[in-house]
């Protein structure tokens, strides 16, 4: 028998088992976002009814443990043996949580390369006027101090 603190560690427990410790393919298994499932674990807000619903059907989740930390995490657990069929997570389970992380990496693989597009367009820019500035330096003629004639 499991017993954790309360719901907020049980939650974190859970973003750890099925989200791989990242919030955001926690939040797209239950149908949430991560700002809320962020807002679980550390500021301390509590899950709305929906929310804890979602967790209990989309994840197989024993609602008493959930709720108040008794029994086990999963609702098959194999009380004899100790082991959950939910453990090695079924396919499908799996499925999605592979798609969500890989949906999470291209995402933040799509913001790097905004920001190095965003910064070869800088440095592109950069590149041009410091071409300009050294045009405009060789192309303007030197002075040259003026020769004393004798009646200076």
């Amino acid at each position: 028998m499991q017993k954790n603190g309360t719901i907020h560690e049980r939650i974190e427990l859970l973003v750890d088992k099925f989200g791989n410790g990242k919030n955001t393919v926690f939040a797209t298994l239950i149908q949430s976002n991560e700002a809320n499932v962020r807002g679980y674990i550390k500021k301390g807000v509590m899950p709305k009814y929906d929310i804890l619903e979602s967790i209990v059907r989309n994840l197989e989740i024993n609602p008493e443990w959930l709720l108040t930390g008794k029994g086990e995490m999963l609702k098959n657990s194999d009380i004899q043996g100790g082991t959950s069929p939910m453990c090695a997570q079924p396919a499908a389970q799996e499925q999605d949580t592979t798609t969500a992380l890989l949906k999470e990496q291209l995402r933040e693989k799509d913001n790097e390369i905004k920001a190095l597009n965003r910064e070869i367009g800088r440095l592109q820019a950069e590149n041009e006027l410091l071409y300009k500035k050294t045009a405009t330096i060789t192309s303007t003629p030197t002075l040259q101090p003026k020769k004393k004639t004798q009646g200076e």
